[in-house]
């Protein structure tokens, strides 16, 4: 891993909607068995580390992303043919009306065990 100083964490929290939760669970399983693509992905977009976690709340599911990923490619987005599934996949199992401006969350510190 590069410089920790290069990298910019990223932590995205996605509500999925109601009746896609299995649908949801199915693409997690699928980007995990298609490895090799999702590191190529990764490569191309400047993402050292990517990690997903899935929590409930409310009755809803959500899927948190949390990336460590380089400054200097973060604008870059990869269009491999994993990548437009997954857009897909977001397009249709999200609930982009769910997110709003009531939760934020704010960077505070990333701690490097190897830096002096």
């Amino acid at each position: 891993m590069q410089d920790i100083s290069d990298l910019q964490p990223v932590l995205v929290r996605l509500p999925v909607k109601p009746g896609k939760e299995n649908a949801a669970r199915q693409w997690m399983s699928e980007l995990q068995s298609r490895s090799k693509e999702n590191r190529e992905s990764m490569r191309t977009e400047g993402i050292e580390l990517e990690a997903v976690f899935s929590s409930t709340h409310s009755g809803t599911l959500f899927l948190s992303w949390f990336l460590l990923r380089n400054k200097k490619d973060s604008n870059i987005i990869s269009e491999t043919p994993l990548d437009l599934e997954h857009h897909q996949f977001l397009m249709d199992c999200i609930d982009f009306d769910l997110i709003t401006d009531k939760e934020t969350l704010e960077y505070i510190l990333t701690i490097d065990p190897e830096s002096g």
